[in-house]
């Protein structure tokens, strides 16, 4: 496992297992990494795929990641 700064994700990682937790409020999330989107404005977009369903959270660069 890798712990990487969400600025760092590109689409070459698309389809690796990623997982990354929020504190406020405090959630994890874990799935298939399904896209990457850097906003610009130190943002990271990032939508995960798990059991079918696609999801995702909006991260600061520097937020950690881990990748398997």
């Amino acid at each position: 496992m890798i712990n990487i700064e969400a600025k760092r994700l590109s689409g070459v990682d698309r389809g690796k297992h990623v997982s990354f937790s929020l504190t406020n409020p405090e959630r994890h999330f874990a799935g298939k990494l399904w896209s990457v989107e850097h906003t610009g404005t130190y943002e990271t977009k990032i939508k995960l795929r798990k059991d079918g369903r696609i999801f995702g959270a909006t991260l600061q660069e520097d937020h950690l990641v881990n990748i398997q």
